[in-house]
């Protein structure tokens, strides 16, 4: 037996699997985490949402006016430091592997080590090259957890159905 059907072959118990894949996500966004900063359009957005002092302020943005509201609450919440930036697009992608890993297992029950597999694959693979762009992508990111979350309700509503 080689060591890939060993690894695929590995026995978990489905309440460690958040665990392993939050550990996946911590190794392959969070080991270089405090040597980030801030990368091209998150200078502009962080800017624009600090000079925001008025509701009329959002026609300062050049794009995206309904991110506009979001971003100016982020920052004043969140502030310039670009540590909690990317710590939160750590949990952001946590999220969404342990989302899509919910919704493949509501659609394919038998199939727990594919599914497992596919979440970790969809943790990492690289689709997206601007990963250290954690302030103008964590619209994207939030978008696409939110997405597939409302998948994953439609497809237990329809198997409650």
């Amino acid at each position: 037996m080689n060591w890939i059907t060993k690894v695929v072959n590995i026995k978990l118990s489905e309440k460690y699997i958040p665990w392993v894949l939050l550990g996946v996500s911590v190794i392959a966004y969070g080991v270089m985490i405090q040597a980030l900063g801030y990368y091209w359009d998150d200078w502009e957005i962080l800017y624009l949402s600090a000079a925001a002092e008025t509701p009329s302020d959002i026609f300062l943005y050049p794009f995206r006016p309904l991110h506009v509201l979001l971003d100016i609450v982020s920052v004043r919440l969140i502030g310039f430091n670009p540590l909690p930036w990317h710590i939160l697009m750590l949990v952001i992608r946590f999220l969404g592997g342990l989302v899509f890993w919910r919704l493949l297992k509501a659609i394919w029950p038998g199939h727990k080590a594919r599914n497992t597999w596919a979440a970790v694959v969809f943790l990492v693979y690289p689709s997206f090259l601007q990963q250290s762009m954690a302030v103008v992508y964590r619209q994207h990111f939030t978008t696409a957890l939110f997405y597939l979350f409302s998948v994953y309700l439609m497809v237990l509503s329809v198997k409650a159905w």
